[in-house]
This record gives C-alpha cells, sequence and structure tokens, in this order.
C-alpha cells in the first residue's frame, strides 16, 4: 500500500484552514467522498446511448486497518451497477464472508489523495 504524504486541514466556525496539526484532530478521521462508475462502464454506456448515472457523494469513515473499501448497498443501487465477482472479507474475529464487488470507483473532492477502486459491497 502507497504512502501518502497528505496534509489534512480542518477549518474553524469561520472557514479559516486550521494549523496542519490540528487539521486531523478537528475533523476526525472522515473526508468528503464521491463514488462514480468505472470509467470502462461509463465508455459502455455512452457507446450505447444509455443514461449515466449520477456520482453519489457523502462522507467517509477512513478505516486505516482495512485492507479494502466497502460501502452500502443503497450507494451501489443508486449507480445501477451490477456485481463482476466475489471476494472473500476476514472479519476481525477472523471469520471470512463473501461479498459482491462491484465496477466503482471513489475519490475524494478537496484533496490530492489518488482515486481508488472500490473492491466490495455487503452491508
Amino acid at each position: 500500500m502507497p504512502l501518502l504524504n497528505s496534509v489534512i486541514r480542518g477549518r474553524d466556525k469561520t472557514g479559516k484552514p486550521l494549523p496542519e496539526l490540528l487539521g486531523l484532530k478537528d475533523i476526525g478521521p472522515i473526508l468528503n467522498i464521491e463514488v462514480y462508475i468505472h470509467p470502462q462502464l461509463e465508455k459502455y454506456l455512452a457507446a450505447n446511448n444509455l443514461p449515466l448515472p449520477t456520482p453519489q457523494r457523502g462522507i467517509a469513515l477512513i478505516d486505516t486497518g482495512a485492507s479494502g473499501s466497502v460501502v452500502d448497498r443503497s450507494i451501489v443501487q443508486s449507480l445501477g451497477v451490477s456485481p463482476v465477482g466475489k471476494m472473500g472479507v476476514i472479519a476481525a474475529n477472523g471469520q471470512v464472508t463473501q461479498h459482491d464487488c462491484y465496477p466503482i470507483l471513489f475519490r475524494f473532492p478537496g484533496t490530492n489523495l489518488p482515486k481508488c477502486c472500490i473492491t466490495s459491497n455487503g452491508w
């Protein structure tokens, strides 16, 4: 997993950026997120004159101990995508469950963090 050399800066009540060291403490491990369909699926829909789903926006909780990313099923349903496979997910207690994988990506608007692939959904 690559290390991201990014600074998360919070804002005070007036909107002024906080000092770098206070940013994460101020906002917690959350970021704005945008979930959208994979570019290959977008090309397919456009080539067949099918409507493109609107990216879904919200707040993401950053789980630094996770090795994959999960979104609520309602997000996938609103994008209208079908599963493209399954993925085993290991819970903290060691139990393995299978979850669907979808052709969707996410990005964090307003940051320099790279786009990421969401590999499973099941919650």
